[in-house]
C-alpha cells in the first residue's frame, strides 16, 4: 500500500493498493467512510469489505456486470479513461473535493 497524498483538516487520502492485505487496513482506517474505486476488479474485492452503497466505481474495463447494483458506477469510453482519472486524481489533490469525503484507491 502507497499513500499518496493526505489531507490532515479533511481527512482526504489517496491510497494505491498493491495487496489484499493494503485492502485491509485501508479499510479498518476508514471503516465509516465512503470509496471511490478505478476498475470494476477492485470494487467487487472492496465490496467484500465495505457496504455496497457506499462504494463508487471508475469502471475503466468494460465490466461493469461484475458489480451488484447497489454500487455507483460511472463508465469510461477507454480512449477518455487516462485523461478523466488523472483529472479526477489532480482536482482530488488539488483540492478540489473539499465537500466530499471519499477516499479513492486503485489497484496495481
Amino acid at each position: 500500500m502507497e499513500k499518496i497524498k493526505e489531507d490532515k483538516n479533511e481527512k482526504e487520502e489517496v491510497y494505491f493498493i498493491s495487496s489484499v492485505d493494503s485492502i485491509n487496513q485501508i479499510v479498518a482506517k476508514h471503516k465509516d467512510e465512503k470509496f471511490i474505486v478505478v476498475s470494476e476488479e477492485l470494487g467487487v474485492i472492496l465490496s467484500r469489505y465495505v457496504d455496497k452503497d457506499r462504494i463508487a466505481v471508475i469502471c475503466i474495463n468494460n465490466q461493469e456486470y461484475l458489480l451488484d447494483e447497489k454500487i455507483n458506477k460511472i463508465s469510461v469510453d477507454i480512449d477518455n479513461k487516462a485523461k478523466l482519472i488523472s483529472d479526477l486524481l489532480l482536482r482530488y489533490i488539488d483540492k478540489n473535493y473539499k465537500y466530499v469525503q471519499y477516499t479513492v484507491i486503485e489497484a496495481e
